[in-house]
């Protein structure tokens, strides 16, 4: 329920006007996650995009967990291959740590 009721709150803050931060996306991708809404989070992803979100380590971790949970495992990988390819070695790893601790 507590997913559901922070993508509710997540709707009604865009219908005011307001722009999400980093820190709102990681949330709601948390919430998606959680609800397991491959469409929702393929849409929110697409925001970031949009909105210029920078792609952060916590953002790249949310997005591969989303994806994977949600059973898009090609696109958590190319998200993971996508650190790689920016010459952050050292970020893939944390990546595949993480991926890791949650299960995969």
């Amino acid at each position: 329920n507590q997913p559901e009721r922070a993508i509710e709150y997540f709707d009604l803050m865009i219908q005011e006007g307001f722009l999400p931060d980093e820190v709102t996306y990681i949330v709601i991708l948390s919430a998606i996650t959680k609800s397991n809404n491959l469409q929702l989070g393929m849409k929110i992803h697409q925001e970031i995009m949009d909105n210029q979100i920078p792609l952060t380590p916590t953002i790249q971790s949310q997005l591969m967990n989303m994806y994977g949970t949600c059973g898009d495992i090609s696109t958590a990988l190319k998200i993971f291959d996508s650190s790689q390819k920016n010459n952050q070695p050292e970020r893939a790893i944390e990546y595949f740590d993480l991926m890791i601790q949650e299960g995969f």
